[in-house]
């Protein structure tokens, strides 16, 4: 056989997704037979090869089956307490370091741990053997509905992630074996954070592969312009750096077999530095697999290397099919590899932009399903981005080792990458595209090199228009210690608040709620309602205004001189903004909408009292949406308060809010409060949980239940949620 790595490395493949979705294999052992009968057997395949194949696939789906469930059996696997719980283990990537926070790589007995430690944590390396004490999260949290966090936990082996409040907790027990190479690194990272400049972190990134101190806005720039990817230490700065290795090698006058063993002997050295990331793992084993196919032919199929490559990844990592990188990294090459035979036959100006351009084209599927964000002209970007990149990378290593002269130069070249999101046409946003239509326009891919129309084809998805619902549905998002509330009022959506953190290093609007709202099927929002201007309330809709087209923006109060405001204001289109008071009525699709609260007020700084409170009607159904106002404001809109079907808690259960009054005259059948866990605050008080309870048929926390469905079937609101564990599903028919 040409590629004796195809079949085996497809059913291993087959075995492991069966095993994973736990698929009786006594069904699937059947069809495949008929399947090896029916196509191997006309191509002269033996029985034992065929037998072997089968051997294969149950290997590939007995090693996934083994691994889902030990994670699943772990005790650390979505570990969830408010107390700090001791742990021992090795650390497998050296850690990670911001201006205030230290990242540590993790691995026990039962698996990886991700944990952030407040302030700088050093003299910890890879290979040192530690033990510690942290607060740990579950893997899903925050859980919203149809975003699977999990399995990108489970496709790195990662069991949970944690927090620890200092470096005290954490203790050195013994060396790693190249502590001395990685201290040297330690220092390269530190000297580069000391520099106290804006392009210290995509330094860091490049020369260290270390993402982790890019700021929010610098990881926006690069996504949008479609060029992220570079900045993860994988297949191009790999073979970018054996390129440049090959060059000064080419300057000497060795044999072809010597420069090959230079090129495995940096490679290691390389791999060594750069440590520990999947993609690096991906792109240093194929790198070796083709220096070895070298080293021992002259003539290698580059198809088949590829193969082996998956093979052996997949054995060694187990549920790594689950990751968005690696089926991007062979996805993708294999593209490049079946167009390699076209495109080298024209100039060299012609092969790197096809290059760029089937690259382009092949991922697209992928990035829409997972990331739901495109760039057309991310192609060009490319291009321009690995143009100049190399000429960046030298002159960072200079700049950091001490050549401040060299700031300015340093400056412009990066100053034109993180320009090349500037071009807001080219950029798409998609809603969530069904599985099988992304699995079948990713398969006709393979016979582009024959039918180059088809290579048109994955444009089509970024017009996906997404899934309307003719039902009233309220969805309490799931965005931590903040709130957002989706609601539908078919034909029309809008969404009132956007979550946020007070910390603002992670962006709630960009990672939660903009995914939840892709996954519902959300193209476009009819109108954006903000309550107020605090970061947990309004922080993420810097970047829904970003990722949503939207028809009407609406404010309550307006504070001047708050930099949240300001910042709001100065994204929104003057014309969209629409300023709301008490007493305001006007319908949005089928819904009525009714203002309680404030009146017109302008101030300095926003405040909990000022939020704009709506009551929401559909067809008899009463949604109360209360922003952070307490029990002041909650008696003033008492008198124009009718009986409430659902409560959206003010203030996240604080005991300021919820007052026995305000809750005897709403009776609210179901409540809603959102929080987050362990936060610094205490919420809900539980005080404000009794009377909640007292008064409400159901109550839900969505720190514990996640995100909250409500939907309307005829008479009957149907509840459901994002955690099973809580309440999963109920149906309460409404008599009114």
């Amino acid at each position: 056989m040409k590629r004796p790595f195809l079949f085996p490395a497809l059913f291993f493949l087959a075995g492991q997704i069966c095993g994973f979705h736990k698929i009786y294999f006594s069904l699937w052992l059947s069809v495949l037979s008929l399947l090896i009968w029916i196509i191997l057997l006309p191509l002269n395949t033996s029985w034992g090869k065929s037998f072997l194949l089968i051997g294969i696939f149950i290997l590939g789906g007995a090693l996934s089956y083994r691994t889902y469930f030990s994670v699943l059996n772990s005790s650390f696997y979505n570990m969830e307490t408010d107390e700090y719980v001791d742990f021992t283990g090795k650390l497998y990537r050296n850690p990670e370091f911001s201006k205030q926070l230290t990242k540590l790589y993790v691995k026990t007995k039962e698996g990886k741990l991700i944990i952030t430690v407040k302030g700088r944590l050093k003299g910890f390396h890879r290979g040192d053997i530690i033990e510690g004490s942290a607060r740990f999260y579950p893997t899903d949290h925050p859980c919203n509905f149809g975003v699977d966090r999990k399995n990108l936990f489970l496709a790195q082996g990662i069991l949970t992630y944690g927090y620890s409040k200092s470096g005290i907790f954490f203790r050195k027990l013994k060396n790693g074996s190249f502590s001395f190479f990685y201290s040297l690194k330690e220092k390269a990272a530190l000297k580069i954070l000391s520099l106290q400049s804006p392009y210290s972190s995509i330094t860091s990134a490049l020369l260290l592969g270390q993402r982790y101190n890019l700021g929010e806005n610098q990881r926006r720039a690069l996504k949008l312009a479609g060029i992220y990817h570079l900045l993860a230490i994988s297949g191009a700065h790999v073979g970018l750096f054996l390129y440049l290795v090959w060059l000064i090698s080419g300057l000497f006058t060795w044999k072809t077999m010597t420069k090959w063993y230079i090129e495995l002997f940096s490679l290691l050295i390389f791999y060594l530095w750069m440590e520990g990331s999947p993609s690096v793992d991906r792109a240093t084993l194929i790198a070796i697999l083709i220096i070895v196919g070298k080293l021992l032919w002259r003539d290698i199929d580059y198809v088949n290397l590829l193969l082996a490559s998956m093979l052996i990844s997949l054995f060694l990592h187990p549920l790594s099919f689950l990751s968005p990188g690696f089926q991007l990294t062979y996805f993708v090459t294999f593209g490049i590899v079946l167009f390699l035979k076209h495109i080298n036959e024209k100039g060299k100006i012609y092969k790197l932009f096809m290059l760029s351009l089937v690259a382009y084209i092949f991922s697209l599927p992928i990035t829409l399903f997972h990331f739901h964000r495109t760039n057309l002209l991310s192609p060009f970007n490319n291009i321009i981005t690995a143009a100049i990149l190399p000429f960046l990378i030298l002159l960072l290593i200079l700049w950091s080792a001490g050549f401040s002269f060299l700031y300015l130069p340093v400056k412009f070249i990066a100053d034109i990458i993180f320009t090349l999101d500037a071009i807001k046409f080219s950029i798409f946003t998609v809603p969530a595209i069904p599985l099988f239509l992304v699995v079948a326009i990713s398969l006709l891919l393979f016979i582009a090199p024959r039918k180059n129309w088809v290579l048109v084809l994955p444009l089509f998805l970024i017009f996906y228009p997404g899934e309307r619902t003719n039902q009233f549905e309220v969805i309490f998002l799931d965005v931590g210690q903040g709130d957002s509330v989706l609601v539908r009022c078919p034909p029309k959506v809008f969404l009132y608040d956007g979550g946020g953190s007070k910390e603002g290093r992670f962006d709630v609007g960009e990672y939660v709620v903009s995914q939840a709202l892709w996954k519902q099927g959300i193209r476009k929002l009819d109108a954006i309602f903000v309550s107020h201007y605090h970061p947990d309330h309004a922080g993420g809709l810097l970047s829904i205004l970003e990722n949503f087209p939207y028809g009407k923006f609406y404010i309550g109060e307006v504070a001047d001189k708050d930099p949240l405001y300001l910042s709001l204001i100065s994204k929104i289109d003057p014309e969209k903004l629409t300023r709301l008071k008490k007493g305001n009525k006007f319908s949005i699709g089928s819904c009525t909408i009714e203002v309680l609260h404030p009146p017109e007020i302008t101030t300095d700084k926003t405040k909990n009292n000022d939020s704009l409170v709506l009551l929401v009607n559909h067809n008899g159904t009463k949604v109360l949406l209360t922003g952070d106002i307490g029990a002041s404001v909650e008696n003033k809109i008492l008198s124009n308060l009718p009986e409430i079907d659902i409560l959206k808690v003010a203030h996240h259960g604080s005991a300021t809010s919820s007052s026995e009054k305000f809750l005897s005259k709403a009776k609210p059948k179901i409540s809603i409060v959102s929080a987050g866990k362990f936060n610094s605050y205490g919420l809900p008080a539980p005080a404000v949980i009794k009377r909640l309870k007292r008064h409400s048929k159901f109550v839900f926390i969505t720190s514990k239940s996640g995100a909250v469905k409500v939907q309307k079937r005829k008479l009957c609101l149907c509840l459901d949620s994002c955690k099973s564990f809580n309440f999963k599903s109920h149906t309460w028919r409404n008599h009114r």
